[in-house]
């Protein structure tokens, strides 16, 4: 890990480790569209749900991110230039990363007040793939050059780890509920697993989960790892803490047309990217 002062690397514990794969299945057992859809979206990036259950999205096509609820007529947040990705805190902060002529800035909205902070790293952001944010930290995958880093909401970078030799083009971002982070390689593919300070642990065996090109993530309440596979379109649940243990069903797998992003609040929510829809999940036991 990169920080100010120094570079370091974290170890390999994750390496190798088999990992539980609930392959969900039954689809009306598991997966249920909004009951009042959002309003359609136009090529949706990224998107996050904040403490008060509103759905934001950026939108890559118009270049605007908005925010609304099932039923609701969606709300256009002004003055965010060129958004990259949205995120949201468990304690209520929201954070959109955007990009101006000086480079890329996280404007904040808490506690009913929004600020903007420019995100001061060297080198500087290049292509920046997705965010997530808790307990004070963003954390944003960057791709040029491939990298995690972490920031204070003030903007200056707390430390960054090096994936050049890990990943070929990390994507997205997920944290759980202790902090630990997860980040995944549609080329690798791979997800990979860090501690809460950034430090690389290792990569998830992805062995027989089917997973071919991992795109979204979400960690849940109990620290289970979701990703959804951009090939497939199918949502596979990880469980780090249980090693050594596949399982599946015999039925119908639950498929999402083009299942780009993933978050967690009280359930999964997943973002379908190509038909501009939202679907959530609940949770097997």
């Amino acid at each position: 890990m990169r920080g100010p002062g120094g570079v370091g690397r974290g170890t390999g514990g994750w390496a190798g480790a088999a990992v539980l794969v609930l392959l969900l299945w039954a689809w009306g057992a598991w997966a249920g569209e909004l009951r009042v859809p959002l309003p359609a979206m136009n090529q949706p990036r990224s998107f996050a749900v904040d403490r008060d259950g509103r759905v934001w999205w950026v939108e890559d096509l118009s270049g605007r991110v908005l925010r609304g609820r099932p039923g609701e007529r969606a709300a256009e947040m002004v003055g965010v230039a060129r958004p990259v990705a949205v995120a949201a805190a468990p304690e209520g902060a929201v954070l959109v990363l955007h990009t101006t002529g000086d480079g890329f800035r996280c404007a904040l909205w808490a506690g009913g007040e929004r600020r903007s902070v420019p995100l001061v790293v060297e080198p500087p952001l290049g292509d920046p793939a997705g965010m997530a944010a808790r307990d004070g930290i963003v954390w944003v995958v960057d791709r040029r050059p491939r990298r995690v880093v972490l920031f204070a909401y003030d903007g200056s970078a707390l430390a960054w780890t090096d994936l050049s030799e890990r990943a070929r083009a990390p994507f997205s971002v997920a944290l759980g509920p202790a902090g630990e982070a997860y980040v995944t390689d549609p080329a690798g593919p791979a997800v990979l697993a860090f501690n809460p300070s950034g430090a690389y642990l290792g990569a998830l065996d992805l062995d027989g989960t089917g997973l071919t090109r991992p795109t979204g993530v979400a960690v849940d309440g109990k620290g289970r790892v979701w990703v959804s596979d951009g090939v497939t379109g199918a949502l596979v649940l990880l469980d780090p803490a249980r090693d050594g243990t596949t399982m599946g069903a015999d039925g119908r797998a639950i498929r999402f047309a083009d299942p780009l992003r993933l978050r967690w609040r009280e359930r999964i929510w997943v973002l379908d990217a190509a038909p501009g829809r939202i679907w959530t999940v609940e949770e097997p036991p």
